[in-house]
């Protein structure tokens, strides 16, 4: 984001990168529903899986012709059984492929071949006999393909990938993952290169499926915030939930007010606090050139931010190529050590506020060289979120001509390496940044909005300059037709706030998309006796229709859609809706919450 603080060139440089996603829908345990009407097949919800067939790959196919045996290390958190390995087939992915349990020294646990396999897309083939697996001890799932063109996706496990249930290892603390060997014939796979995954999955059944409601990993929400006394929401308010703009002048902050915005995020040199003292705006103080790292600074700065300063801020975007003193290029990006030492400074000095930090568009954009010599070394990225207590990272893709998806790649890259212990936020467009760039409607705004939410994001902030032709900082405000649409979203939000603090249920609604180029991407909360499911069709690939099935459900029900002035049955825990225009996003609250 930051081109507010970056030279011209720097600004030039920062538009030609791009965003990317791969939507992780996880699947879930426990309890039945009624029946499934319409043919569907029935649903067993003890098994799960880290992808739907939602999912899809960045890289479908990786282009290696030879044959290989490509694999995952996984470890599952309870006891229980592996009953079939599954994989995302390219078209060139053709000829015979066999699926193996291995043991972590290669001892072969089960295999079997593959049969009546679709064209491309997620294949799967059961076990004779369901294999025993031990709590937290690692097993290799893969499978062997003559062709090769096996999907890869690089760096992928830097971090891990953990649905509650099953946790696909970070590649560093597995001694590589991602697996791979190249054979004419099946074989324990032992190389890894990049952290890639080559989507590989397996079906798991737990050995005691409780019933109820089992979560996905997250951040607690607005209670992280009770740590810190003079931090964002001291009291956990389930109410809060940031909604906030980047380097705006403080002068502005009761026209950002009436849109929603209760945050400013980095302020100009010159800052007075005035007028968002005014607003009851909280900041999240930083300059954005360097740390405030001095105890001397740090109290001048509070003698005259007071209790408006929310949290503390790192150096912005230290993961990317630094600028050389007197504008002569660009020098290596800022170790993480560095980040860190900055990050155990403020925490010294100031244990009542948390520290922030903002990383560039590398975080999905594994091709861009913004980051000069440390291209490709996303293993900094789990060390700098070490020195931070609230992460956030930049998504313009409309503005860069990138897929929208692009956002929801990195909120879950982010989250990721964060472990799902600290709160991700993202800032997005909302204007043309540059004389050449693309400028997102109102629609995409809103769509690049819920789909962050709907991966796990816990803030949104907006980036509202245009650069080019005329510099106008508030550029956002001064668009009636997009300040309009920002102002209803919010609302919307912040209605929402409470459910949106509450824990995402990992096990709550299966879904099916009837385009599989369409797929659709959820999350399902509850609150107050009712279940919200948030949904967006999460690839631009056509319209389609979808088919929700919520598990322990009751036999009749209804969905209302929320802001859409409609309803759809329910009947026996299923309904069905149509997304018919590209990125939309239907909410619905159904009245129901299971039995515990």
């Amino acid at each position: 984001m930051r081109y507010a603080c970056a030279t011209r060139a720097r600004v030039g440089q920062r538009l030609l990168l791009l965003l990317a996603v791969l939507a992780i829908t996880t699947s879930g345990i426990s309890g039945y529903c009624a029946g499934q009407p319409h043919g569907l097949p029935a649903i067993n919800w003890a098994e799960t899986s880290i992808w739907s067939e939602q999912a899809l790959p960045e890289v479908v196919d990786g282009g290696d012709s030879s044959a290989t045996e490509v694999g995952v290390k996984f470890r599952s958190h309870v006891k229980g059984w592996i009953t079939a390995i599954r994989f995302y087939k390219s078209a060139a992915n053709s000829g015979r492929h066999i699926a193996t349990l291995w043991s972590a020294t290669g001892q072969k646990l089960a295999t079997a071949a593959f049969s009546d396999e679709t064209p491309s897309g997620w294949q799967q083939v059961n076990f004779a006999r369901r294999v025993p697996v031990r709590a937290d001890t690692t097993y290799v799932a893969s499978y062997h393909t003559d062709a090769g063109h096996y999907s890869a996706d690089p760096y992928y496990f830097v971090a891990g990938r953990d649905n509650g249930m099953l946790d696909f290892l970070e590649s560093t603390s597995a001694s590589g993952n991602g697996v791979y060997l190249r054979s004419p014939q099946s074989a324990f796979p032992t190389q890894s290169r990049l952290g890639a995954n080559y989507w590989v999955d397996v079906v798991f059944v737990p050995a005691h499926a409780a019933r109820g409601d089992r979560y996905l990993p997250w951040a607690d929400g607005s209670a992280y915030y009770k740590r810190w006394a003079n931090g964002p929401a001291p009291n956990g308010d389930p109410n809060y939930f940031p909604i906030g703009v980047w380097y705006q002048e403080p002068s502005t902050a009761e026209a950002y007010k009436a849109l929603g915005v209760n945050l400013f995020v980095a302020l100009p040199r010159g800052a007075q606090p005035g007028p968002l003292a005014a607003a009851g705006m909280g900041v999240f103080y930083l300059d954005a050139y360097k740390q405030v790292a001095n105890p001397v600074e740090r109290k001048s700065l509070l003698a005259k931010w007071g209790n408006l300063t929310r949290a503390w801020g790192q150096i912005d975007e230290p993961d990317n190529a630094q600028e050389l003193p007197g504008g002569k290029g660009y020098g290596p990006c800022v170790p993480p050590p560095e980040v860190v030492k900055v990050y155990d400074q403020y925490r010294e000095s100031d244990p009542s506020r948390p520290v922030y930090l903002g990383v560039g568009k590398s975080v999905d954009d594994n091709k861009t060289h913004m980051r000069g010599v440390c291209t490709g070394h996303y293993e900094d990225y789990p060390a700098y979120i070490r020195g931070s207590d609230i992460i956030s990272y930049d998504s313009y893709p409309v503005n860069v001509h990138k897929p929208l998806w692009y956002v929801a790649k990195g909120m879950d890259e982010l989250r990721s390496w964060a472990h799902y212990r600290k709160p991700v936020y993202e800032d997005i467009e909302t204007t043309a940044i540059g004389a050449r760039a693309g400028k997102p409607t109102p629609a995409q705004v809103r769509s690049e909005t819920w789909m962050i939410i709907i991966h796990g994001g816990m803030g949104i902030i907006y980036f509202c300059h245009i650069f080019t032709p005329k510099l106008d900082p508030a550029g956002m405000l001064h668009d009636p037709v997009m300040s309009h649409s920002i102002a209803r979203l919010d609302r919307q939000i912040l209605r929402l706030a409470p459910v949106l603090n509450t824990p995402p249920v990992a096990n709550g609604v299966r879904v099916a998309s009837s385009n599989a180029m369409t797929p659709v991407d959820t999350m399902l909360k509850r609150w107050h006796g009712s279940t919200y499911l948030f949904t967006i069709a999460a690839r631009p690939g056509g319209a389609t229709n979808a088919t929700f099935t919520l598990r322990d459900c009751p036999s009749h029900a209804t969905a209302t859609v929320l802001d859409e002035n409609r309803s759809i049955p329910i009947t026996d825990g299923t309904f069905r809706d149509t997304f018919a225009k590209p990125y939309e996003v239907h909410i619905y609250r159904i009245g129901f919450s299971p039995r515990p």
